[in-house]
């Protein structure tokens, strides 16, 4: 008879255990517990959005020095807030539809049917030097899947860009997200 490994055994554990948590995210009741980090969803043009944080993505070197509990509450605040705010706006017109028909093979009644394009942009101090590939973005992109804005965030459905811009009064990070094919475009203006 077959016998599972250790690793086998811990990286079920693993799975069950992030499925726990999305199921749990599907059902915190936003009103019950608001989240504290709001960030804010501006509606462009034709399926286009941006989300504006009010602080810059935390950064990786920085989160490894918090003490467990405090990088738990900052990975919530960034996947819980950003997953309100998309649920906000996407909920109230397609409740009906998401209900129950969502499907993680791409079919279903997701926002965004095709591949999308994703642009973060962090506000700096001109004197603030920190890489961008050093910020920690992957709680703003997993909240797209968890809210149903895009069915996986693997390569073929997401293109990432990452950009900064000078910002001496309110440093900050904002968060584009278009269908892929209208990048250039939106690019170019």
């Amino acid at each position: 008879m077959w016998e599972r490994t250790g690793v086998e055994q811990a990286y079920e554990l693993l799975l069950q255990a992030q499925y726990q948590l999305k199921e749990w995210m599907k059902e915190r009741n936003p009103v019950e517990n608001p989240c504290s980090f709001q960030p804010v969803l501006e509606p462009l043009e034709d399926h286009c959005f941006r989300l504006v944080y009010p602080e810059l993505a935390p950064v990786f070197s920085r989160l490894k020095n918090h003490a467990p509990g405090l990088r738990e509450q900052i990975k919530q605040e960034w996947l819980v807030g950003t997953e309100e705010a998309l649920r906000a706006f996407w909920q109230p017109d397609r409740r009906k539809a998401w209900d129950g028909f969502n499907t993680r093979d791409g079919v279903g009644s997701y926002y965004f049917q095709e591949p999308v394009a994703v642009w973060i942009r962090n506000h700096y101090p001109a004197n603030l030097l920190i890489d961008l590939d050093n910020h920690v973005y992957k709680w703003m992109i997993d909240a797209l899947v968890n809210a149903y804005f895009i069915p996986d965030d693997n390569k073929s459905r997401v293109s990432l860009l990452f950009d900064y811009e000078p910002n001496v009064d309110h440093p900050h990070t904002e968060m584009y997200v278009l269908p892929r094919r209208k990048l250039m475009d939106f690019l170019a203006v």
